[in-house]
């Protein structure tokens, strides 16, 4: 699937106020580190925290009614899976809520896992 400037351009503008507008700023520290002008851009203050709000939004916005009714599931332990549950909870569809312990953690004591 290729993504052109048009495609982002549209869906930044049916994101409307759904995400966050987030700042960049210039960050002295890091742009000394590399000899480059450095900006970050403060996706931490997003609803989740992260960038993948857009994604989410942007694929829940072009569900088809008949889809939307069956609701939505993600398949991840972190930032996509809140962001799939926040933008489900907003457009009002249905998502399953389910937290799987890490392998690492459910192995702990039992030997089979270091």
């Amino acid at each position: 699937m290729v993504i052109s400037a048009k495609d982002i351009l549209n869906a930044r503008n049916e994101m409307g106020d759904a995400i966050l507008r987030t700042p960049m700023i210039y960050s002295p520290g890091l742009s000394q580190m590399t000899g480059a002008d450095i900006h970050l851009k403060l996706e931490n203050q997003q609803m989740t925290s992260s960038f993948k709000p857009r994604g989410a939004f942007t694929r829940m916005a072009a569900l088809d009614k008949e889809d939307a009714l069956r609701g939505v599931i993600a398949m991840s332990a972190g930032n996509h899976a809140q962001a799939v549950a926040y933008h489900a909870h907003c457009y009002r569809y249905a998502c399953p809520n389910a937290i799987f312990e890490s392998k690492s953690n459910s192995h702990f004591g039992s030997g089979g896992y270091p």
